[in-house]
């Protein structure tokens, strides 16, 4: 009877404002998509503009800060959005890490399949130009909403390891209705090699995060080099070689972040 107790007493509370947040950051982005695929299906003769998707994670992570840390919450999440004086290691961490994935995929990728796709997904100049304003669009967005607000909740109840497995778990399944949508480079990928590989990206972006004292910039960085790479070495296209080869490396990295790396 006195251990059923203790065990009650001792038990946390559902956290109510991260369940609200993930609601709420499902909920409109999706409704976004889902007009995009009402009108795929006849549903509707119009959609909702795709870009602002992303954006309304802006109001989500605002009301999830001003409500469980209000102004001190903001000033919190600010530090973290904006801290770059990091040693230079941690930008070549971020920027090396998935160039480098990126390299090995398409280089394996085309011997395997026996031809390179570079710049059928996206062209050379169209990925440069993502690398200019990407950072900025993830920072003030997902990053922020991920990493800044989710990521740092999470691991006050879990390892940063747990913590990130369980959020990548929601940030794959929160691209779901991309793989509905017609004409949407995920969508030419299986998702379920692409839920193993933001899983795996998710904890190799949480470690980053901890090692960097939680610097958000970082983590959109590495988010918008992985996507301009990603689309310019065909890792993310309709010839699958490079996608599988991304996923297994990633994994392979994340694995050995998980037994080796250090989460302090």
């Amino acid at each position: 009877m006195t251990s059923t107790a203790v065990v009650r007493t001792t038990r946390r509370p559902v956290d109510r404002a991260l369940i609200g947040f993930f609601a709420a950051a499902f909920l409109l982005p999706w409704a976004v998509w889902g007009s995009r695929i009402a009108q795929d299906h006849g549903w509707l003769g119009w959609h909702l503009p795709g870009g602002t998707a992303l954006w309304t994670l802006v109001p989500v992570t605002a009301t999830a800060v001003a409500l469980t840390g209000g102004r001190a919450g903001f000033a919190d999440l600010g530090r973290r959005l904006v801290r770059w004086r990091l040693p230079v290691r941690w930008y070549v961490a971020a920027v090396g890490i998935p160039l480098g994935l990126a390299v090995v995929a398409a280089g394996i990728g085309a011997t395997v399949s026996g031809a390179a796709h570079l710049g059928e997904t996206l062209a050379l100049p169209a990925a440069a130009a993502y690398l200019v304003y990407g950072p900025g669009l993830f920072l003030l967005t997902e990053e922020a909403a991920w990493r800044g607000f989710a990521l740092p909740r999470l691991m006050t109840r879990f390892s940063p390891l747990a913590a990130s497995l369980v959020l990548g778990v929601v940030w794959a399944a929160w691209h779901a209705p991309l793989f509905l949508m017609s004409g949407e480079s995920d969508s030419s990928v299986p998702f379920a090699g692409f839920a193993v590989l933001t899983i795996a990206t998710s904890v190799i972006v949480a470690w980053l995060y901890v090692r960097t004292g939680g610097s958000v910039l970082l983590c959109a960085l590495f988010h918008a080099v992985a996507d301009a790479a990603y689309s310019y070495a065909g890792v993310v296209g309709r010839e699958h070689s490079a996608f599988w080869t991304a996923v297994v490396l990633e994994v392979a990295v994340a694995a050995w972040l998980a037994l080796r790396g250090e989460w302090h």
